[in-house]
């Protein structure tokens, strides 16, 4: 039988191995940091950019980007006051826009963006993203309408300010109504092309 100075140093000895078994089953658990995440995000961002060319279809293009996705969103949702998230949600919409061309995507993405970092570092180009989004690629005038105005509000002399009020002044157009119509020739002008003819003819 154990005395009770054993069985008092046994019991310390089997709290102390839990103790340091849970401290390495945690280190396994433990969540990576935002660093990690946005590391490891760019290194796959990275990769599937090599690997697109012109070619690619939708699907092909989502399947190469999505480890990238996930880490950026990961990050996002782990940590969503780090300076990173920020970064990380900005390029998520970058991706889906010109990576992966899921343009309502890109615009959900950057509206979040808006409403998590109202005042972040690239909240002036997201505003002016999603009312180009709308009036290019989805082809909803009201809305694109909607987000240069709100843009123009915002920063009246920002650096997009007047490529905002250029769309916002075209919205609708065709190319051929933008160009420049030829000015009809003076009647003098049109005289004379008119005698020059008829001496020829002669």
């Amino acid at each position: 039988m154990f005395g009770a100075h054993s069985l008092g140093i046994i019991m310390n000895y089997w709290l102390l191995s839990a103790t340091a078994a849970g401290v390495v089953l945690c280190s396994g658990c433990s969540k990576p940091a935002p660093e990690e995440l946005f590391a490891k995000a760019e290194r796959a961002k990275k990769q599937a950019e090599a690997a697109v060319d012109t070619t690619t279809r939708t699907e092909r293009l989502h399947a190469l980007f999505a480890p990238a996705l996930e880490s950026y969103a990961e990050l996002i949702d782990t940590y969503p006051t780090s300076g990173l998230a920020d970064s990380a949600l900005y390029t998520t919409g970058v991706i889906l826009n010109g990576g992966t061309h899921e343009y309502q995507l890109a615009v959900d993405s950057y509206k979040r963006y808006l409403t998590l970092f109202p005042n972040g570092v690239h909240a002036e180009q997201v505003l002016f993203m999603i009312g180009y989004l709308y009036n290019n690629e989805l082809h909803n005038l009201d809305s694109a309408g909607a987000f240069y105005r709100r843009y123009l509000g915002r920063y009246p002399n920002g650096d997009l300010a007047a490529s905002a009020a250029y769309e916002l002044g075209t919205l609708g157009k065709s190319p051929d109504d933008l160009l420049p119509k030829e000015e009809p020739a003076p009647a003098n002008v049109a005289a004379a092309k008119t005698e020059k003819q008829a001496h020829r003819r002669h």
